[in-house]
């Protein structure tokens, strides 16, 4: 978990946000951006039981420079995992 920014949405329950990573207070210590070239990142959760609110995983998207992620951006990955999570649960 040390290159992980998905660790960051599991534990919050809440999708994050980051436009550079260099500069984001929460990530800007993390491996991943030297190592991986990591700079703008989005995760959503993956919530595949309502009734629990820890997700099972994360879905996200990265990029090597930075992104002004928009409104639609965050909605777009939110809907691809609702299905990833639909996918997930029929399986369980």
């Amino acid at each position: 978990l040390s290159h992980s920014f998905c660790r960051h949405v599991v534990e919050r329950g809440a999708p994050l946000v980051v436009r550079d990573a260099r500069e984001h207070p929460l990530v800007c210590g993390n491996p991943a951006i030297r190592d991986l070239g990591v700079v703008a990142y989005l995760g959503v959760p993956l919530v595949v039981d309502d009734d629990h609110d820890r997700p099972v995983g994360v879905l996200c998207a990265i990029d090597g420079t930075p992104r002004d992620w928009t409104d639609d951006d965050v909605e777009t990955l939110r809907t691809l995992a609702r299905t990833v999570a639909a996918e997930i649960a029929l399986r369980l």
